[in-house]
């Protein structure tokens, strides 16, 4: 299996490589197969239906929060999922886990487009693409990883550091900007792919005409759970307090921090958030994507 040696504060560190995604290799590692190359022939092999909805996002875009909003309007519930979402992770689950899970199942993934399954043109399942803004992204992403690393021994780099990594490849799992823009391909490729794009900041900007947006394309217009009961539900102290209890045994992984759009400025200087500015303009410019920072 291919892989890098890299320096990082903690000394040289192996990640495998494959599909231009880096995972760290060590003895805990999550992977549903161990290997991140078996991981992602499982997961193109994995069947797929119509009526599966794949929520496809980098990490610390709102996964969970589309994923608990999706169960909510599908089961037609308030209750939150009682159950952590790695259970429904394609590159955490082997295909056995994956296959045995009740239909209509909310699949998702931080994974790019090319380790998809195959099958997803031709049974066209419905996706939800989440995206957020590079900035609160690169934050969420410090904190999240920093704590997860600390847990197993390995120290993260400083924020600034991480900060101007996350703009290149050695980003956590791929480059963001990689990652939009080869879903931006994948999705202009396949337009027989129902896909229904959701901006986080939108989300929490004007959560009820999200929501209507997100039950429309479900197709859960008639559930009797109405738009508001799913989003208060949903509120942030809520998922909060549920991932409390659920991750009772793994205090080391942490989903929801602070969940606010421009928590960026608190941690940005000047200089750096020209830098962020210019490559996201660089980066995107011949995309329609158009974050909010605040």
């Amino acid at each position: 299996m291919p892989y890098e040696e890299v320096q990082t504060p903690g000394g040289t560190k192996k990640f495998a490589v494959e599909e231009g995604m880096r995972f760290l290799l060590d003895k805990e590692t999550i992977l549903g197969s161990g290997s991140l190359k078996t991981q992602i022939e499982w997961l193109r092999s994995t069947k797929v239906f119509p009526d599966d909805v794949i929520v496809c996002a980098y990490p610390k875009c709102g996964t969970h929060w589309v994923y608990e909003i999706a169960h909510m309007l599908l089961n037609d519930t308030t209750e939150l999922s009682r159950k952590p979402k790695e259970a429904t992770m394609l590159e955490f689950r082997t295909r056995e886990e994956i296959s045995v899970l009740s239909r209509p199942r909310i699949l998702n993934t931080h994974f790019l487009p090319s380790a998809l399954p195959t099958e997803i043109p031709e049974k066209r399942p419905r996706i939800v693409l989440v995206l957020r803004n590079p900035k609160d992204v690169a934050v969420s992403a410090f904190f999240h990883f920093s704590k997860e690393m600390g847990a197993k021994g390995i120290p993260c780099p400083p924020m600034d550091v991480f900060k101007n990594s996350f703009l290149t490849d050695y980003a956590p799992i791929c480059n963001y900007f990689k990652y939009i823009k080869a879903f931006l391909k994948y999705l202009n490729d396949h337009p027989e792919v129902p896909t229904l794009t959701v901006f986080y900041e939108h989300l929490k900007k004007d959560p009820m005409a999200e929501v209507a947006r997100i039950a429309t394309f479900l197709g859960t217009d008639g559930c009797k759970v109405s738009h508001e009961e799913v989003m208060a539900a949903c509120g942030f102290e809520n998922m909060q307090k549920a991932e409390h209890v659920i991750r009772e045994s793994h205090k080391d992984i942490v989903m929801y921090r602070k969940g606010q759009v421009g928590d960026w400025k608190n941690y940005f200087t000047v200089k750096e958030s020209e830098i962020y500015d210019a490559v996201i303009a660089r980066e995107l410019e011949n995309t329609d994507i158009r974050f909010l920072y605040e």
